[in-house]
């Protein structure tokens, strides 16, 4: 059994510390890119360096920061938000990344 965290309210890094202070092997991440940004938590590419050997699956999602304190930023179509896909499929290739 797996289990796997979703990207989104946490940063990069603590996900990253959480699995690694956990040090089992069987905790992942469900990628979801839009999320970091939606939540202002992180780039969706850099993040990659962190934590992309725990990726597992992906959500394909597109966003905006948030513009204020109190909500989420904004939903929007792929390719039309922040999301860099170009870049990001590119670093899960370099990462060997052949999940869902």
């Amino acid at each position: 059994m797996e289990f796997w965290f979703e990207t989104g309210q946490e940063t990069p890094v603590v996900l990253l510390r959480t699995i690694q202070r956990v040090g089992t092997n069987n905790l992942g991440i469900n990628y979801d890119p839009a999320n970091l940004i939606l939540y202002g938590k992180g780039n969706s590419v850099e993040a990659l360096d962190m934590i992309g050997p725990y990726i597992r699956n992906i959500h394909v999602k597109d966003g905006f920061y948030p513009t204020d304190g109190e909500h989420l930023g904004r939903q929007v179509a792929v390719g039309q938000g922040k999301v860099d896909f170009p870049r990001l499929l590119a670093g899960l290739k370099k990462l060997g990344f052949q999940g869902e």
